[in-house]
């Protein structure tokens, strides 16, 4: 497995931040799911399953 870089690291977090935004912003879980769809052309169990996992993820204030 190749070794993660401090930038590759650094885009993840924003990635994360980004979609705990967007979360915010739209609301409620079915809504976040449904924009997600009409956005990747994914399944609604991918987009459910990728909702919860960014979701559950806690990153620390200043990071």
């Amino acid at each position: 497995m190749e070794n993660l870089s401090k930038e590759e690291l650094e885009r993840t977090i924003e990635t994360i931040r980004s979609f705990k935004k967007m979360i915010v912003e739209i609301g409620s879980k079915e809504a976040v799911i449904s924009h997600l769809i009409n956005e990747t052309g994914l399944s609604e169990e991918e987009c459910e399953i990728a909702f919860d996992i960014y979701n559950n993820i806690k990153l620390p204030d200043g990071v």
